[in-house]
């Protein structure tokens, strides 16, 4: 099945990636400042785009290992991704900082060249905040209740 992976190295240790990834707080800082996150696994996340929650996006914490792991499987909201898998995995770097090792796999191949292709470029921008984030404290999340939906 198609899937979305990035590799990318943060000047942050991983228990701090690892809050920037788990905790309300640290999502609304990378991600949109519009969400419910409970910090435990079974529970179910949401989170909102545009003013007044527009759109939403449901995930299952699958997993939190806190400095090594967050798992998400999305459950509503985005048609496209109900059912794929959202994993963040993160490693010491040597000489500091952190990998980290995105995947959101598990798309069905009808969506490669849909809702995929367009999600690729979204993370990418949300992993470059998370990495600013960490490492100079600049908390500037992709979407916000003020700003317009992408189209």
């Amino acid at each position: 099945m198609p899937a979305i992976h990035f590799r990318t190295t943060v000047e942050a240790p991983p228990d701090a990636v690892f809050e920037a990834l788990a905790t309300e707080e640290g999502l609304a800082g990378n991600w949109t400042d519009q969400l419910e996150v409970p910090e435990e696994a079974g529970a179910v996340a949401r989170f909102g785009f545009g003013p007044d929650w527009d759109k939403t996006l449901e995930v299952r914490i699958d997993a939190l290992e806190p400095g090594r792991r967050v798992v998400w499987t999305p459950v509503g909201g985005f048609p496209g991704w109900v059912g794929t898998s959202i994993e963040w995995r993160l490693e010491p770097a040597e000489g500091g900082g952190t990998v980290v090792h995105f995947a959101h796999s598990g798309w069905p191949e009808q969506e490669a060249d849909g809702e995929m292709a367009m999600c690729g470029y979204t993370w990418a921008m949300i992993i470059d905040r998370l990495g600013a984030q960490v490492a100079r404290g600049e908390r500037a999340p992709y979407f916000t209740a003020a700003a317009p939906l992408p189209r």
